[in-house]
C-alpha cells in the first residue's frame, strides 16, 4: 500500500490529503515507498480553487491599497494646509529696527540688553529683508557654430543652497509660542505651490543659527520626524549655507521665549 510521509513533521500514513499528525496538507508528496510508486494524492478540485481565490483576493486587495495609498499621500501634498494667523501692523518694521538700533547701542555701550521681537515685528521684517521671487534664469553663452544661444547647464549640487531655497519661496509666515517658532512656507516645485509647516526650536551653536525641528507637514501630509531631521541636517551642515548662517559677532544666543524672539548681545 502507498505510504505518505508529511514534509512538515515527516509522519507516515496510507492515504488522505491533510496529515493526521500536524495537519499540513499535501501540497508536494514523495514519489517512492517501501511498497514501490506513490500515487500522488491531491487536494479536492474545490478546496484548490478556494485557495487559489483566496491568494487572488490577498494579491488585489494589497496592489489597490498601495495605490490608494499613493493617491492619497499626493492629495494631501497637493492640499495646502492652512496659514498661521498672523497679525498685521503696519508699524510693526518701524518698531523692530528700533527696538535692533537700541540694542545694538547699548551693547556697543558695554551695557547689552536682550532684544525682544513679538511675530508680527519678526515678520514685517522678512517681509522686508526676504526676497521673494522666481528663480534666475539660466545663464547663455555663445556657440560660434550655432545661430541659437546655447544653454549652460547648473552645476550639480549635493545639497540646497540658501539661495535656492529662498528663490523658490512665495510666501513666510512665522509664529513663536512658548518656546517653539512655527514656520509657514509657501513654495514652487515645478510649477505646482507646495506648503511646508514646520515647528521646532532655535539655537546657536558655534555663532551660527540652528534649527531643531519637532514636527512639520508638507500640504496636509505629516512628515516623519527622521525625515525631517535628515533634511534640516543637510541644509544646514553644508559649508556654504553655514557661512550664510553665521550670525553677527556681537550676537551670544537667540532663542524663542515666552512666544517671542530674544537676542542676547555680548
Amino acid at each position: 500500500m502507498p505510504l505518505l510521509v508529511c514534509h512538515n513533521c515527516g509522519f507516515h500514513q496510507n492515504d488522505g490529503t491533510i496529515c493526521r499528525s500536524c495537519g499540513t496538507p499535501f501540497f508536494y508528496h514523495p514519489t517512492t515507498s517501501a511498497d514501490g510508486p506513490l500515487n500522488r494524492p491531491t487536494l479536492p478540485k474545490a478546496e484548490a480553487n478556494r485557495a487559489r481565490s483566496f491568494f487572488r483576493r490577498v494579491y488585489r486587495i494589497v496592489n489597490y491599497s498601495s495605490l490608494a495609498f499613493i493617491i492619497i499621500a499626493i492629495l494631501l501634498i497637493l492640499h495646502k494646509s492652512h496659514p498661521p494667523q498672523v497679525t498685521a501692523d503696519p508699524q510693526a518694521a518701524q518698531r523692530a529696527e528700533s527696538k535692533i538700533e537700541t540694542s545694538e547701542s547699548a551693547a556697543a555701550a558695554g551695557q547689552p540688553e536682550p532684544l525682544h521681537l513679538d511675530s508680527s515685528e519678526v515678520n514685517s521684517l522678512l517681509y522686508k529683508d526676504l526676497a521673494l521671487g522666481p528663480q534666475p534664469l539660466p545663464q547663455t553663452t555663445p556657440d560660434p557654430t550655432s545661430n541659437s544661444p546655447q544653454v549652460s547647464p547648473a552645476p550639480a549640487t549635493p545639497d540646497p543652497t540658501i539661495e535656492e531655497v529662498q528663490s523658490a519661496v512665495k510666501d513666510v509666515k512665522v509664529t513663536m509660542h512658548d518656546d517653539q517658532v512655527e514656520a509657514y512656507v509657501v513654495f514652487n516645485f515645478h510649477g505646482e505651490d507646495l506648503s511646508l509647516d514646520l515647528e521646532g526650536k532655535l539655537g546657536v551653536n558655534d555663532g551660527v543659527l540652528q534649527f531643531q525641528p519637532t514636527q512639520g507637514t508638507l500640504g496636509s501630509l505629516p512628515v516623519p520626524q527622521a525625515a525631517l531631521d535628515d533634511a534640516v541636517q543637510k541644509m544646514l551642515g553644508s559649508p556654504e549655507n553655514r557661512e550664510k548662517l553665521k550670525l553677527p559677532a556681537n550676537i551670544r544666543d537667540l532663542r524663542v521665549q515666552n512666544g517671542e524672539l530674544v537676542v542676547d548681545y555680548k
